[in-house]
C-alpha cells in the first residue's frame, strides 16, 4: 500500500514538474524573442550613441523624460569613435548621437540635425557605483544626429527634448569647438 502511495506521489511530481516546465519553456521563448527583437532596433527600441561618454550624463534629464513619456520603448546606449558612431547610423544599428561636428558627415534629408553645446557631466561607474568626473566643464560644441522617423519618432523626441535641455544647460557657456 506504501508503494503505491509513493508510486502515485512521485507520478504527481512528474506531472506537475512537465507542466511548470512547459510553462517555464514558452516564457523564456517569449522573452528571449522579445530581446531579440529589441537588439536587432525593432520599433520599440531606441539606440543612441556618444563619442563622449561624458556627454551621456549631460542628456540623463531627457533620457529620463523619454523613458516616462515612451515607457513601452527600451533605451540602449553606447559609446565609440565618432566614425563608428557614424558608420553604425548610416548602417541603420543606431537611432541617434551626439558626435563632434567635424564627424557629422554631410546633410541629408534622412537625418536631423542640431548644433549642441555639451557640457560634459558625471556619469555613474555601473559595476563599480562610483562617479566618472569630468576634470573640464567648459562646454564643447558637437552635433547631435539622428534618423528621422526612427523608432516610430521617439528618436525626434529625443533629439528635441535633448536639444532644449542642452540648450538650457549651456546658458552662458562658452562655445569651444572640438
Amino acid at each position: 500500500m506504501q508503494d503505491i502511495g509513493l508510486l502515485l506521489g512521485v507520478a504527481a511530481v512528474f506531472a506537475f514538474g512537465w507542466f511548470v516546465m512547459k510553462r517555464l519553456d514558452a516564457f523564456l521563448k517569449r522573452n528571449a524573442q522579445e530581446i531579440q527583437e529589441r537588439a536587432a532596433g525593432g520599433a520599440h527600441a531606441l539606440r543612441i550613441a556618444f563619442s563622449d561618454p561624458m556627454a551621456a550624463g549631460a542628456v540623463s534629464r531627457t533620457l529620463e523624460l523619454i523613458c516616462k513619456a515612451h515607457p513601452d520603448t527600451a533605451v540602449y546606449l553606447y559609446t565609440a569613435d565618432a566614425n563608428i558612431i557614424l558608420a553604425r547610423l548610416h548602417g541603420g544599428q543606431l537611432d541617434a548621437a551626439i558626435i563632434p561636428c567635424e564627424t557629422a558627415g554631410e546633410k541629408s534629408p534622412q537625418y536631423g540635425r542640431e548644433d549642441v553645446l555639451v557640457r560634459p557631466s558625471a556619469v555613474l561607474v555601473k559595476d563599480a557605483a562610483l562617479p566618472l568626473c569630468p576634470l573640464e566643464t567648459k562646454g564643447v560644441l558637437q552635433q547631435l544626429v539622428w534618423v528621422k522617423g526612427a523608432c516610430n519618432g521617439v528618436a525626434e523626441d529625443f533629439a528635441a527634448q535633448a536639444a532644449h535641455d542642452l540648450q538650457q544647460q549651456a546658458g552662458n557657456a562658452c562655445w569651444e569647438k572640438v
